[in-house]
């Protein structure tokens, strides 16, 4: 009996542990656009160990998510940057709640029929079911 309320707590404590943190950002998180001028700028950044998301078309800037003071590590290489998302829990907190956070069935089929359509090399689309 112990055994089961002992486990049954543990459960709860690592249950309650990972729905703290459910929102999934760092308290005051923002989004950062980071233009890259040339290598010299891109390794000055690789080596802040950033957490990044993707890099522009032309490769000039990085998405970057940051706290204020990883901030302050761009701000003193003087590399130009622009806050996108200033607090992304904020920005992010009724997400789940809203319309937009989810696509409608026919929504979903379209983009299935446009990626075949678009790139027939690499996609087709089957029918499962009736």
């Amino acid at each position: 009996m112990k055994t089961i309320i002992s486990s049954l707590t543990g459960f709860f404590l690592v249950f309650a542990f990972f729905f703290s943190y459910a929102d999934g950002w760092r308290p005051e998180e923002m989004q950062v656009k980071i233009q890259v001028n040339n290598p010299e700028q891109a390794q000055q950044l690789y080596a802040l160990k950033l957490n990044t998301d993707f890099y522009g078309p032309a490769y000039d800037h990085i998405i970057a998510y940051v706290i204020p003071k990883e901030l302050e590590k761009i701000q003193d290489l003087g590399i130009e940057y622009e806050i996108q998302i200033e607090d992304l829990n904020k920005y992010n907190q009724n997400f789940w709640l809203t319309e937009e956070a989810y696509h409608t069935y026919q929504q979903i089929i379209d983009l299935a029929d446009s990626l075949e359509t678009n790139f027939p090399d690499i996609c087709k689309k089957y029918l499962f079911g009736y």
